[in-house]
């Protein structure tokens, strides 16, 4: 039998229940719409379980795009398990997870910003939840590796940014592909994307205005993909200022300190 891992650092644990809090919201996103759900058992830990608020099976008319959720809920549950084997005792439990949240951009912007998730109409629904979610796992995840303490925890985290990136890219090469026949799926990623910029504050790194398969920076030069704790809170919580909870968090996230928030 192998030795167990040794503790994690604070810090490393901070980290490592940030990105399993995304992992969760991606796992059940996805798993829901296939009926492909986490098993109760890998959502239990540190703090209060919460239950999944609009989560439901999507009739996808495209089978590619059905498929694809399948591998994306299944990559998901392997991410939760590889975050939880290496937290151990430290594992926070799953949050409250709202998957058709009415997203809302700061007060005084354009009132287009504000949307509603709703998976249950169309591919082109599941399709835009993907896309806004999928952009803020790989975004932080980099962004957090770069403070990671432990070896194990390094490998752990490389291994869900790697295909963190590689899901990201297939959501937004199939937006792409729509956009070109249906343009009001370009318009509404936009508006998605003007508003995770007013959510993540002065000089995000953020999602392009319409569909598009690059990453653009405010003056439309393509940059690193990186974002900051906080910025991917703002963007998934529709909270620019104060207590980041709503949106796809309504209490909040689970296991982590505040220090990390700040």
């Amino acid at each position: 039998m192998s030795p167990a891992p040794a503790p994690l650092p604070p810090g490393d644990v901070a980290r490592l229940n940030f990105v399993l809090n995304l992992v969760y919201l991606g796992a059940q996103f996805h798993g829901q719409a296939v009926a492909q759900a986490p098993a109760s058992d890998l959502l239990t830990g540190v703090g209060r379980l919460g239950a999944v608020r609009g989560g439901h099976p999507v009739a996808f008319s495209d089978k590619v795009l059905d498929r694809y959720a399948s591998e994306a809920a299944g990559d998901s549950v392997a991410q939760i398990v590889a975050l939880r084997r290496r937290l151990g005792s430290a594992t926070a439990a799953q949050p409250t997870l709202d998957l058709a949240p009415a997203l809302r951009g700061p007060a005084g912007t354009d009132a287009r910003s504000n949307t509603v998730l709703d998976r249950s109409t169309s591919d082109r629904g599941y399709l835009l939840g993907a896309f806004f979610i999928g952009d803020t796992l790989p975004a932080v995840t980099r962004t957090l590796l770069a403070d990671i303490a432990d070896a194990g925890a390094q490998t752990t985290l490389a291994g869900i940014l790697a295909h963190a990136i590689y899901h990201a890219g297939v959501v937004r090469t199939l937006l792409v592909m729509r956009a070109s026949a249906d343009p009001s799926i370009g318009e509404v990623a936009g508006l998605a994307g003007a508003m995770q910029r007013r959510l993540a504050g002065p000089d995000p790194e953020v999602v392009p205005e319409g569909a598009s398969a690059d990453l653009m920076d405010i003056a439309g030069i393509p940059i690193p993909f990186f974002r900051s704790v906080n910025q991917v809170l703002r963007a998934l919580t529709s909270s620019a200022n104060g207590p980041q909870t709503g949106g796809f968090f309504p209490s909040g996230i689970n296991g982590v300190p505040p220090e990390l928030l700040r």
